[in-house]
């Protein structure tokens, strides 16, 4: 064998398989980022999928308030509807929020003025939910034990409950 021959020979035995095992590591690169890229597209779609059903609810206080003041057409979406339906939220909680959407929805809207149809509409959409977050954020420990008005001996679940009432 010739000394060119022996060349080749070796060329192919070293350089072939490195050309295949880079072609097929090539080939999970791109499948990798393939399967990246369609999770990035899912979470992106989720996200706008939010914001606008988000919006869909500012957009229906921004046209009611462009209106005159009306009554709250709760829904699914609405953030009351959504913490009274919310396994997380304390049964007590959830049964006073029952009530204050009762009287809410039996209220004859006609009969009170502007300002107090104003305040209900606000409590609703605003400070109910701003108030039942704030205390899911709390450790349920924490909110259940600790006594954060030392001069009623309440706790933060007491404090929640009393501002509901």
């Amino acid at each position: 064998m010739s000394f060119f021959t022996l060349l080749i020979l070796l060329s192919l035995i070293v350089i072939v398989p490195i050309f295949f095992v880079m072609k097929e590591k090539s080939k999970h690169t791109q499948i990798a980022s393939i399967q990246r890229h369609q999770e990035y597209l899912a979470s992106a779609n989720l996200v706008a999928t939010q914001s606008k059903a988000e919006m869909a609810v500012n957009n229906e206080v921004n046209h009611e308030r462009a209106n005159g003041l009306s009554m709250i057409n709760f829904s699914a979406r609405h953030p009351f509807i959504k913490l009274l339906y919310d396994e997380q939220v304390p049964k007590a909680f959830r049964s006073v929020m029952d009530d204050i959407g009762q009287q809410y929805e039996s209220t004859h809207h006609e009969e009170i003025t502007e300002s107090q149809l104003f305040t209900l509409n606000k409590l609703i959409t605003t400070r109910v939910p701003e108030l039942i977050g704030d205390y899911l954020s709390l450790d349920q420990h924490y909110a259940k034990t600790v006594i954060i008005d030392t001069g009623k001996q309440n706790t933060s679940y007491d404090m929640v409950l009393d501002q509901l009432n």
